[in-house]
């Protein structure tokens, strides 16, 4: 699921890391995953099946609220995409930042996904 339209991640950038913050907790989901789709044509994944900034993050790690997980390039459930840079310059497309979630969504739970990068020098 696309999570917003008016948001794109750019190209030609390092992603350092990604860091996900629990807002509230989630009372059932098995797991979550986050990662792009190409702004072109919104189907095609970036990174490895949507999950190139988190890969399938359990239910176990997404609690208490308040905690914070930083995922950088060879930690655990780090995305293919964390630790290179995500959409080359020469691509004809940005990205949409996904959500997929495995399991019963349930009737709570919210996260922080912040996306820290820097601009690849020419």
């Amino acid at each position: 699921m696309i999570q917003s339209d008016q948001v794109f991640f750019p190209r030609a950038v390092f992603v350092e890391e990604v860091q996900l913050e629990v807002m509230e907790v989630f009372n059932t989901l098995t797991s979550i995953s986050v990662g792009m789709v190409q702004s072109n044509d919104r189907t095609t994944l970036i990174g490895a099946a949507g999950a190139g900034f988190i890969s399938a993050e359990v239910l176990a790690t997404l609690t208490p609220a308040g905690k914070r997980v930083t995922y950088t390039g060879g930690v655990a459930q780090a995305g293919t995409l964390v630790g290179t840079v995500a959409i080359s310059a020469a691509a004809a497309f940005s990205g949409y930042v996904t959500a997929r979630f495995a399991g019963t969504q349930g009737t709570t739970g919210a996260a922080l996904v912040r996306i820290k990068y820097r601009v690849v020098s020419p």
